[in-house]
């Protein structure tokens, strides 16, 4: 009888074990592990792994491929890297998601030199977007362009109706078209504002349709405000470009410690 309550007990005692084994092995198990590869940790001594093991967003292993085995379950997905780099997520300290998510709803001119090029592009965006009651964009190079910046004339033969306002790839300058200035009001008498100039052609007072710094702001009013559901769709659209990169996190530079 003693010795079959130690064998009860013993065998009680390794079938917990056994269960809480089970279960732990279950809890651990990865959503995901990235094994064979070269891991670079970005830690204090910048040690290389070989294995990483990821469970509901989180990291919870980093080590050899021999270990990670142990996070691996039916339903992991795992992914050989053939000894390829694994990056930490990028973190780009300058950056101005907020404001640059609009251009994923205006003309793309990066890349664009010619005016050919340039007018074939509006033609196209034209087509694109029928209803269109104005047009805004990003990209033209000042190098170029002339010193005194693009002439309105070139949007003028392509757009006469509607306004139409491209920045520079720089943000510091915008290439206008005749409606644009007359819907704010900006002619030959018009001054240049503080901190900005009003680009005109060589000896008259006539806009050539290149507003330089502050001058921007003249026309700022001209154009309808986005929504805030045209803001977050883009601000999506924005982190998933961002995250294609592999930038993970982004600090805008417009806003303040607060």
């Amino acid at each position: 009888m003693k010795f079959l309550k130690l064998f009860l007990l013993a065998f009680f005692s390794f079938l917990i074990v056994f269960i809480n084994g089970c279960t732990s092995n279950k809890s651990q198990s990865a959503d995901l592990v990235f094994k064979n590869g070269f891991i670079f940790t970005v830690d204090s001594l910048n040690s290389i792994a070989e294995a990483v093991a990821v469970k509901e967003g989180k990291i919870i292993f980093v080590g050899k491929d021999d270990a990670v085995k142990n996070f691996i379950g039916e339903k992991t997905k795992v992914i050989d890297l053939n000894g390829k780099m694994l990056l930490p997520g990028f973190i780009d300290s300058h950056a101005h998601p907020i404001s640059s998510f609009r251009y994923f709803y205006e003309l793309n001119l990066y890349g664009i030199k010619t005016k050919e090029e340039i007018q074939d592009a509006i033609r196209k965006y034209l087509i694109d977007h029928p209803e269109a009651k104005f047009i805004k964009g990003r990209g033209w190079s000042n190098t170029d362009f002339p010193k005194t910046g693009p002439d309105k004339k070139i949007l003028d033969e392509v757009v006469k109706d509607i306004p139409v306002s491209f920045s520079s790839e720089d943000g510091h300058s915008k290439w206008v078209n005749s409606k644009t200035l007359e819907l704010a009001g900006i002619n030959n008498s018009t001054k240049n504002p503080d901190g900005g100039i009003i680009e005109r052609y060589p000896g008259t007072n006539e806009p050539n349709g290149t507003l330089r710094e502050n001058a921007a702001d003249l026309v700022y009013d001209i154009f309808p405000v986005y929504s805030v559901e045209e803001l977050m769709k883009g601000l999506e659209k924005y982190q998933e470009m961002a995250l294609a990169f592999g930038i993970t996190t982004v600090h805008d530079a417009y806003l303040d410690a607060g």
